[in-house]
């Protein structure tokens, strides 16, 4: 990352369709010759790069404009703050937000990004949920962070904070979420138990530049962030009208599931599920589901260092899972008795005939281990 790239990024009106005609591609300049391109060259790679349009010229003036008023911040403010920064270009820019439409060019981030090798589910709803939706909230959050999966949320009052806090709580870097201000913003403000954690456990994402104050404006555009980086969004309660069919919308528009917690008929809070799943969205019924659905890894897009990959094909943090795991081989297969007794001593620890079914049925639902006959499995 440049000074110059940076003071791209930090100019207002500048967005990522602009961001990405301008430096993405195998002819675009780096930042450092845009800026040093004269009025005349910059405005015709403008057009060159975005088309004959005023979003071209706009773009010409805002970054001339920007090399007679550099940007106040710095790379060096960024890290004073503990802010970083991910842009299209790097390695590192998540691989979920490359297959939509329209993608940020650059993500602000404290604490990590979501893997992309672990699966992820968007929970959103309510901001005023019910006894019943805040529980359901609790159950979901808890039950898929437990079983490896990343929570995405926008941290917003209601379901989103509650689904966020629970995830986070699990201490396995699974809670995210994605703001409608800047990343140093902690909005709204009775969430900043929740900000403070989710930096420690997981991170706080956001196109927007630090510094930049919540408005009514940004929130949606965020929504397609939120929906992007899930493989499945879960809606736990809702109204008929509301913000999270904004997400809903953006969900469909990108190929994602969309499933829904199901309420009484004559709550206004459930109305809006109730309403999905008679279009079509698939009923929530228990964390096991979205294991059955998407307890695989994503597989990773880019062929480098495969060393200590089935390591890192472990989702979860269940000590049993580890040890059943660590126990089988690829070319020899393991009774179901003699596994559990070796996992007993590896353990220290009585293992039951239920708990072992279980471990088993998740690592084999994750694609890690495969049973060869009745009771004899090995590494898959």
């Amino acid at each position: 990352m440049s000074e110059a790239l940076y003071r791209l990024l930090s100019m207002e009106g500048l967005g990522s369709r602009s961001l990405m005609g301008l430096l993405t591609g195998e002819d675009a300049l780096p930042a450092e010759e845009v800026l040093a391109l004269t009025d005349r060259e910059l405005k015709k790679y403008c057009v060159e790069r975005l088309g004959e349009s005023a979003r071209a010229l706009r773009a010409a003036h805002l970054i001339t404009a920007c090399r007679k008023n550099p940007a106040g911040d710095s790379l060096q403010r960024l890290q004073e703050k503990e802010i970083s920064l991910v842009t299209w270009n790097d390695k590192d820019y998540p691989e979920r937000l490359r297959d939509i439409p329209d993608p940020p060019f650059a993500l602000y981030y404290r604490g990590a990004l979501p893997s992309d090798r672990r699966p992820s589910v968007a929970i959103v709803g309510s901001r005023m949920p019910s006894p019943y939706g805040r529980s359901e909230a609790v159950r979901f959050a808890k039950g898929l962070a437990d079983m490896g999966f990343q929570i995405i949320s926008g941290m917003a009052r209601g379901i989103d904070g509650i689904a966020g806090m629970e995830a986070a709580m699990t201490g396995k870097n699974a809670s995210f979420a994605v703001l409608g201000s800047g990343v140093d913003v902690c909005y709204p403000k009775e969430n900043r138990a929740l900000y403070d954690r989710l930096i420690r456990e997981g991170g706080v994402l956001s196109e927007y530049i630090p510094g930049t104050q919540p408005k009514a404006s940004l929130f949606p555009p965020r929504n397609r962030i939120i929906s992007a980086l899930s493989d499945a969004l879960l809606v736990v309660e809702a109204k008929q009208k509301s913000g999270t069919m904004i997400t809903v919308d953006m969900s469909l528009e990108q190929g994602r599931d969309v499933f829904a917690v199901p309420g009484r008929n004559n709550d206004a809070t459930s109305a809006g599920c109730n309403s999905l799943i008679a279009q079509g969205a698939q009923i929530a019924i228990s964390p096991i589901q979205f294991l059955e659905l998407y307890g695989s890894v994503r597989p990773k897009k880019k062929e480098e260092d495969t060393a200590g990959t089935q390591e890192e094909m472990r989702l979860l943090a269940d000590p049993l899972e580890d040890a059943l795991y660590a126990l089988l081989s690829s070319q020899e297969v393991t009774e179901t008795e003699a596994l559990r007794e070796e996992a007993q001593k590896r353990l220290h620890k009585e293992v039951g005939a239920g708990e072992m079914s279980a471990a088993l049925l998740s690592l084999q639902l994750k694609h890690l281990v495969k049973e060869e006959g009745v009771g004899y499995y090995r590494r898959e």
